[in-house]
């Protein structure tokens, strides 16, 4: 391990912040593209790559037990936030949001070649991790923060099973350079995306409470005015029968007085064929029966002439009868 130390070129005991530095220094200073055809300086940013990675994993190794929110686990895991493969150059990263990462990398690179990602890529980190999955790649240029001399080359590809692979000779440094500022604007636009879809659900939510709130009234009040107008009609109805039963029970009463009445009339002592006498009490009979019909029975037809009841056509009939008979 102190190997890889010495080919940094710092101290076992260098803080964290100082390995960073001199191995972006370094790897800058060798960097192919600065080099062109110069094997022995492709060979050193190889090997500063690899002693790099092992460094941070010597680093991460001491503090597995130790608080994982510690200052000093949160910067590695900005410098090796994944797994890397020394052979292929390049790092896979699981990440959240890749619809967002998408729009950040359009908007932070927006001369980018984009395309979609191969399916069964023959690179070692796309073969482990995103065999078979969708992705889009993202073959981006950019420079140094603070240093405007050179511009680099690297490849991103942005998986929808949540997984990021960053290749190419650059890979490292754009890791270092671009990767925690990209992470946080990301994590802004997925803040900014939930307060919005709160906001809108909150405003939704407040119009259906309003809704639900006027809603029984108006419910309520188209009801009561159904309810109002069957009652009103069922009253009026009940009114009505009552008026009927009441005035068919009071017939009822004046034909069982009536009854009794003709019983008694009809139920007399015999006159010893006087007939002055019969006629009399025949002709009170039919006094009486005339005005128990036009009190209490309806004749079927209004206009018809009078005495086209049942009862008082008995009654005429009786009267002539007698009239001949006499």
């Amino acid at each position: 391990m102190e190997g890889h130390y010495q080919t940094l070129g710092v101290s076992t005991s260098a803080s964290i912040d100082e390995i960073r530095s001199v191995f972006l220094e370094k790897s800058v200073a060798s960097h192919p593209d600065r080099h062109p055809g110069n094997l022995s300086a492709s060979v050193t940013f190889k090997k500063l790559n690899e002693a790099f990675v092992e460094v941070l994993k010597d680093l991460q190794s001491e503090i597995e037990d130790e608080d994982e929110d510690s200052e000093m686990a949160i910067k590695l895991g900005d410098l090796l936030p994944g797994e890397v493969d020394i052979k292929g150059s390049g790092m896979a990263i699981s990440i959240e949001h890749p619809k967002l990462w998408k729009q950040a990398m359009r908007a932070e690179y927006p001369t980018a070649v984009v395309g979609k990602q191969r399916k069964n890529s023959n690179t070692g980190l796309k073969m482990k991790y995103a065999k078979g999955s969708t992705g889009t790649r993202f073959t981006i240029r950019f420079k140094l923060k603070g240093n405007d001399d050179l511009t680099y080359k690297t490849a991103l590809s942005i998986y929808d099973c949540d997984l990021m692979v960053v290749t190419g000779p650059s890979y490292y440094i754009w890791i270092i350079n671009n990767y925690k500022d990209l992470k946080r604007v990301v994590q802004e636009m997925y803040n900014e995306k939930m307060a919005k879809e709160t906001d809108d659900n909150g405003d939704q939510d407040d119009k259906t409470a309003g809704e639900q709130e006027e809603a029984p009234v108006s419910m309520v009040s188209e009801s009561s005015n159904c309810c109002y107008k069957d009652c009103g009609k069922m009253v009026g109805l009940l009114e009505k029968l009552s008026e009927q039963v009441e005035s068919m029970g009071s017939s009822l009463e004046k034909l069982v007085e009536s009854q009794k009445e003709i019983v008694e009339k009809l139920g007399g002592d015999t006159l010893d064929g006087d007939e002055s006498a019969e006629n009399s009490r025949y002709e009170d009979l039919k006094e009486w029966l005339e005005g128990f019909c036009k009190e209490n029975m309806v004749p079927k037809d209004p206009t018809a002439p009078a005495h086209t009841t049942q009862v008082e056509k008995v009654a005429s009939e009786g009267a002539e009868g007698s009239g001949k008979s006499n």
